[in-house]
């Protein structure tokens, strides 16, 4: 499995938000997983729930699902 790094994802998607921080916090302080995104090809990417939103919503535009 290849993990692809949040950031990526932001560049991908022209992410310009701000994260919520509370999955951050939450898996600092709990080891509480954050959201993941299944991109495929075997790699997966652990997100902040509002990159996981803005992700869909581009993936929607982008593919028109």
């Amino acid at each position: 499995m290849k993990y692809i790094s949040e950031s990526v994802i932001k560049r991908l998607i022209h992410f310009t938000g701000n994260c919520c921080l509370s999955c951050h916090e939450d898996n600092d302080e709990w080891n509480d997983p954050m959201c993941w995104i299944d991109l495929g090809k075997n790699r997966s990417c652990e997100c902040c729930c509002t990159v996981v939103n803005a992700y869909d919503k581009w993936l929607n535009r982008k593919f028109k699902f």
